[in-house]
């Protein structure tokens, strides 16, 4: 049995001297304490902080996907576990698919949605993102509104992320920094001559294996016509994203429309660890990436 309120879960990371520290941070009903976190194979004790429950501990993990279960023990004494995905590069562990960074909104308008209305459709009249709308009104699945549903109308306002995507236009290539520090660097395709200008975007939205919509046709997902790929990551400026493609002899050339290009596996673990609201910075620059960013 697990209590009606869930506790929640976050985790951090912390680069210091060269080791990597994994904090788990729980916040928990009362009456509901976390006993143990374990992960892969290894068992790691919980303290109270200040009314904070913690478990920290030296990463050790490979790259990729790991699962951790924590297990709590709840009143009457009953014990459950829940599980939580985290994703680690270079020994840097945040949750599946990131942590939604922290933002702020204005709202000026409400809208009831019409029959045959569609996300695109409504920001569109508006003058706002489709990842406004979506962030605002909470929505879990962007491509499900009904007609008489409500929408709250407004702009989104990102703060501080740990997570930080650097392209460079010069080099054709995208770095991954966590906390400042560099973490890892991929080729990508971008646009052809300006296509792909220079500036400060954040990631407002994403979707696994998108649909493409052409000139009012639907192209389905995984398709050879579909050049999205496998992951899509809408940037705050709608026209440009960062996404996989169906043409991977293309990814180091200058041939998108304005877009971001990647091999699908590598979209894919950028897609795993950036959440929504992480900072995507567009420059060009004939130099290296450096380690540090600040």
């Amino acid at each position: 049995r697990v209590p009606l309120e869930k506790p929640e879960t976050r985790v951090i990371s912390d680069i210091k001297n060269g080791e990597v520290l994994v904090y788990v941070f729980i916040q928990s009903p009362e009456g509901v304490v976390p006993v143990s976190l374990n992960l892969e194979g290894k068992r790691f004790r919980f303290f109270n902080l200040e009314g904070k429950w913690i478990c920290v501990f030296k990463s050790f993990l490979e790259d990729g996907a790991h699962e951790l279960e924590i297990t709590f023990n709840g009143p009457y004494g009953y014990t459950f576990s829940l599980k939580k995905e985290i994703y680690v590069i270079k020994r840097v562990a945040v949750p599946m698919r990131g942590e939604d960074g922290a933002f702020d909104y204005t709202v000026f308008a409400e809208h009831v949605v019409k029959r045959g209305e569609t996300l695109w459709s409504i920001a569109n009249q508006y003058g706002v993102r489709v990842g406004d709308i979506v962030l605002i009104n909470r929505l879990e699945d962007p491509d499900r509104i009904v007609a008489g549903q409500v929408l709250k109308i407004g702009r989104v306002y990102f703060r501080e992320n740990p997570v930080t995507i650097v392209v460079n236009l010069f080099s054709s290539k995208l770095a991954l920094y966590y906390d400042g520090v560099l973490l890892k660097v991929y080729p990508v395709a971008l646009g052809r001559s300006d296509a792909t200008p220079p500036g400060r975007y954040w990631v407002l939205r994403k979707e696994i294996d998108p649909a493409l919509y052409w000139f009012g046709e639907y192209i389905s997902p995984r398709t050879p016509l579909n050049g999205l790929g496998t992951r899509y990551l809408q940037l705050s400026d709608p026209t440009y994203a960062i996404h996989g493609t169906s043409k991977p002899w293309e990814i180091g050339k200058r041939i998108s429309h304005g877009c971001i290009r990647m091999f699908n596996r590598d979209v894919e673990e950028i897609d795993a660890f950036a959440g929504v609201g992480t900072e995507v910075v567009v420059v060009k620059e004939d130099k290296e990436f450096p380690e540090r960013i600040y």
